[in-house]
């Protein structure tokens, strides 16, 4: 399954995990936020990251087979160079955040 939402994440996330459990899917896809983690160097964004760490949370207690994916920066630049981040480190995929607030 593949979950793109807004609104109340943690929430969505919950009914999710319960109903691909109870049906006996296994296999999600979760769109989430940079940042979740505190993995993003020199940033904080405190509070505005909660939803989307609760619902992370509630993913990594479930017994799914997750992918969370945490994009950084959404943009029109014609150039696709993706990075992969794993939990616990440094987010590396800032240069078209950087790149995008010089357009």
């Amino acid at each position: 399954m593949y979950a793109n939402f807004a609104g109340n994440l943690e929430q969505m996330s919950k009914t999710i995990v319960e109903a691909m459990e109870a049906t006996g899917l296994r296999r999600l896809i979760w769109i989430s936020s940079m940042g979740i983690y505190d993995e993003v160097p020199g940033e904080s964004h405190g509070s505005i990251l909660n939803p989307y760490r609760k619902s992370a949370a509630v993913i990594e207690a479930s017994n799914l087979d997750y992918t969370i994916l945490r994009p950084g920066w959404f943009t029109n630049i014609d150039e696709v160079d993706y990075e992969i981040t794993h939990k616990g480190e440094p987010f590396k995929g800032l240069k078209y955040h950087e790149r995008a607030l010089q357009i």
